[in-house]
């Protein structure tokens, strides 16, 4: 639904499905019998996601074990009606150990 408001969760998700599809896409190509975990997993290893505008790039594995790098913006609803833009989205070039 277009009038839904987008969170947090819901974004991580689509995120995340995004990249497993475009995996599954590379798998396919070789067949359905092809398509495994092991398999998925040497997919996603050389791959980099990232929706610009949105959210990455995310490595895999790498973001597993550290935040690579760290991308963010900060919106801010002061009003109640409407957001707006408080920092714009950026990646930062630091990594930061996940503990």
């Amino acid at each position: 639904n277009p009038k839904q408001p987008v969170e947090a969760g819901s974004t991580v998700g689509y995120m995340s499905t995004d990249m497993f599809i475009q995996a599954l896409q590379k798998l396919d190509g070789y067949g359905k019998d092809y398509i495994t975990a092991s398999n998925m997993q040497k997919v996603l290893s050389t791959m980099t996601w990232s929706m610009p505008g949105l959210g990455g790039p995310v490595s895999y594995p790498a973001s597993t074990v550290t935040t690579t790098p760290v991308c963010n913006a900060l919106l801010d609803d002061t009003d109640g009606v409407a957001w707006k833009t408080a920092i714009p989205f950026s990646c930062s070039s630091k990594t930061f150990p996940v503990s």
